[in-house]
């Protein structure tokens, strides 16, 4: 990393697959670009670990170390999404939507993951979208193998001029 701030988008995707330690690296990645003077914006999913097992997931603002549940294991209400024995809060999403508000205020952004979630439209995906219409600076978008094909697509199109 340099000192100076990027003109134009600057994506960079984080793949690996489950447990893969995806969200550990961004979090070094956070510190070490603080270090550096940068300005860093985002949100980290962390795992809660219960008897060995992943029970909730928590999103953190990481330009504010603030977080909010963002999904458990359970079962699901109408008003909640669900992927597998994951039901997610709509209400968290919204809350990071008015979190990611002026996104040109820092140097780089983090989106900490693109999961089925996103490519169903929803989750982070319309802060994604809006990044990828906006922001000028470094974007590190944490991916598993799978999805990766979908936000190569999506990143294609921005830099070409073609978002939604």
């Amino acid at each position: 990393m340099s000192n100076r701030r990027p003109k134009k988008l600057q994506p960079v995707l984080v793949s690996g697959g489950k447990n893969a330690g995806k969200t550990s690296y961004l979090l070094n990645l956070v510190e070490r670009a603080r270090m550096r003077g940068w300005r860093v914006g985002g949100f980290v999913s962390l795992a809660e670990w219960e008897h060995g097992e992943k029970k909730r997931y928590f999103l953190r603002d990481v330009s504010g170390n603030r977080q909010r549940l963002v999904a458990r294991k359970g079962t699901h209400r109408t008003d909640e999404w669900h992927v597998g024995s994951y039901v997610f809060d709509p209400e968290t999403f919204r809350w990071a939507q008015s979190c990611a508000r002026q996104p040109n205020r820092f140097d780089v952004f983090l989106l900490d993951e693109f999961g089925p979630l996103e490519r169903k439209g929803l989750g982070l995906f319309p802060i994604l979208e809006m990044l990828l219409a906006e922001f000028n600076g470094i974007l590190v978008i944490s991916v598993r193998p799978a999805l990766l094909p979908d936000v190569l697509q999506m990143l294609k199109k921005a830099t070409t001029g073609n978002v939604k």
